[in-house]
């Protein structure tokens, strides 16, 4: 048996994460669609989401370009957030705003709420039918 080495260290993989082969990266740019779903995974398994643990379930997945603080000539000089958490940021801020989610200081989570009445019910139940999922236990205590 012949064993075969193929030119690509750890180092270079560490160097060029989400790629096709070496230093070749065929990785389509992210959009808030395309991480709308990570925030929903984590929020229908407990219920509530940090923005950081968002970045680091993309990561292993997005082009290294995502990972680049200070992305825009657009940005404040002080803001140094990646594209990837600039797009996190923008996923959560629509939820919140939608009334989806409520922002806890003491924890720095954000929060899935059903809303008064449940009306977010039907926008969780679209959530849970497009990932082929289950409504949560934690919800359904809460809807009895």
């Amino acid at each position: 048996m012949i064993m075969t080495t193929f030119g690509f260290s750890i180092e270079e993989a560490e160097v060029a994460p989400g790629t096709l082969g070496l230093l070749y990266d065929d990785t389509p740019p992210l959009t808030t669609a395309d991480v709308k779903p990570f925030v929903w995974s984590i929020l229908l398994f407990r219920r509530a989401v940090r923005a950081c643990e968002v970045v680091g379930a993309i990561t292993a997945v997005c082009a290294h370009s995502e990972l680049y603080s200070g992305w825009s000539d657009f940005l404040e000089d002080d803001d140094d957030r990646t594209r990837l958490e600039y797009l996190v940021d923008e996923v959560i801020g629509d939820m919140t705003a939608q009334g989806l989610l409520c922002y806890d200081t003491e924890d720095d989570l954000w929060s899935l709420q059903l809303g008064k009445n449940n009306r977010n019910l039907p926008e969780i139940i679209k959530a849970i039918a497009g990932t082929g999922g289950s409504m949560p236990q934690h919800l359904l205590m809460e809807l009895n």
